[in-house]
């Protein structure tokens, strides 16, 4: 029971930390695209 427990919550804290760093990295890479274009 416990270890049920504990694998689903990994798996959604697991999901959820991706999900996070997934915007995360996309909004720095919006960011960096906007610095390069307006450098150059």
């Amino acid at each position: 029971m416990l270890r049920t427990r504990l694998l689903w919550f990994s798996l959604g804290f697991t999901l959820s930390a991706a999900t996070i760093s997934n915007f995360v990295w996309k909004d720095l890479w919006v960011d960096r695209h906007a610095l390069t274009a307006d450098v150059s």
